[in-house]
């Protein structure tokens, strides 16, 4: 996985699009219809969260699926906090980037 072109998560794809820039939130993704918010912060909490959840698990995400699942060694906590910020629904995701970064810290 390669980090790349941060700051996207200001429009969607056009429908049929092929894009290059995954993994795309499901606010981004014009398929989820039943997203009612637009590309912002909990976007890019959703890909941050993504982007962990390889890290820990060398594996892409699967909803309904703990890293620790892949990795026993990932504490609750950090299962709690990963999860949160991949959230299907935007406003269930961390509040902000800070409010996430502490979540995390509280996990080492």
């Amino acid at each position: 996985m390669m980090l790349q072109e941060i700051g996207l998560a200001t429009g969607r794809p056009k429908r049929g699009e092929n894009s290059d820039h995954h993994p795309l939130a499901p606010e981004q993704d014009k398929r989820c219809a039943d997203i009612d918010a637009m590309p912002g912060p909990a976007t890019d909490i959703y890909q941050l969260g993504i982007i962990l959840y390889f890290l820990i698990t060398g594996r892409t995400f699967t909803p309904g699926s703990l890293p620790s699942f892949y990795n026993q060694a990932v504490p609750p906590q950090l299962d709690e906090a990963i999860i949160r910020a991949v959230a299907r629904q935007p406003k269930e995701r961390w509040p902000d980037i800070e409010a996430f970064s502490l979540a995390l810290r509280h996990c080492i």
